[in-house]
């Protein structure tokens, strides 16, 4: 059986270590947290395009230099790494519609609320949504 430790103890049995040059390796980034490469985010991008059934061009921008996501930086800042232009049908004006945005990943892909959805449902059928991905 383990003996419980008050914080105290803990603490001091930490900075003893510390202080002695025993410290815990650094742990690896996790997956989760890694981002995809440029094939694997194409092929969700265009995943989204083709279960919406919507024309959609994705091209890759060599110059796209990431920013901060501009839908999820209050909430989580992430890069953006995805620039979505849109091509809204002119009777959706007055909804604000999407023209030109930059998010990340994980906001240009989102089932519910991403940024290409968004664009595919307002372009329509004959209008073409152009992509852009940093490498």
């Amino acid at each position: 059986m383990i003996a419980a430790q008050t914080t105290g103890q803990r603490c001091r049995r930490a900075l003893g270590a510390w202080l002695h040059g025993c410290r815990r390796p650094v742990e690896p980034t996790p997956a989760s947290w890694r981002m995809p490469s440029r094939d694997e985010r194409i092929a969700e991008i265009e995943a989204v395009a083709e279960e919406m059934h919507g024309p959609l061009r994705v091209l890759v921008d060599p110059h796209f230099t990431p920013g901060d996501c501009t839908w999820c930086k209050p909430d989580r800042p992430a890069l953006a790494t995805v620039r979505v232009f849109g091509d809204p049908a002119p009777e959706r004006e007055h909804l604000n519609p999407l023209r030109s945005v930059e998010v990340c990943h994980g906001c240009a892909v989102n089932p519910r609320t991403g940024a290409v959805r968004q664009a595919l449902i307002e372009a329509g059928p004959y209008r073409l949504v152009v992509i852009e991905v940093c490498e």
